[in-house]
């Protein structure tokens, strides 16, 4: 009787042990399922801050480039319009410029009408003088075109 006894003692110890490490064992894996899950909810955090830091810096990327663009945009549209102007003001000049020779030339033409008449035979185009730049100017007398 003693020694089956202590057999059923054993094997009770046997299974109260066995039972003990189980239980150690399922409260292990369920201590290491919660971090594992927190561990997962952090991290998902963590990536979620990144990537709105990331969109972040690409939206204010974007918009410094497009605040470049419009400094470099009202830059070309300065310099477009004073070269504009400097076309204007240089074709005003010439314009000025080709009104004084036009004067000049029927100036002269008038005092080479009172010295020579045109009945001494003259051509109907005649050299009135060289322009400062080297060019000739030529005027049709008969229809007073340049």
């Amino acid at each position: 009787v003693c020694r089956d006894f202590a057999i059923l003692e054993d094997h009770t110890l046997a299974h109260n042990l066995q039972e003990q490490e189980i239980e150690h064992h399922l409260a292990t894996n369920v201590q290491r399922n919660r971090l594992v899950q927190h561990d997962l909810q952090m991290a998902k955090q963590l990536q979620e801050e990144e990537d709105k830091k990331a969109r972040a810096q690409i939206q204010k990327h974007q918009k410094d480039l497009e605040r470049q663009d419009c400094e470099i945009a009202q830059e070309i549209q300065v310099k477009l319009a004073f070269e504009a102007e400097e076309r204007r003001r240089q074709e005003e000049k010439d314009e000025d410029i080709a009104r004084l020779l036009q004067q000049k030339e029927l100036q002269e033409e008038k005092k080479r009408k009172k010295h020579y008449p045109e009945s001494q035979g003259h051509t109907g185009y005649e050299e009135s003088y060289y322009a400062e730049n080297g060019g000739m100017l030529l005027q049709d007398k008969r229809s007073g075109l340049w």
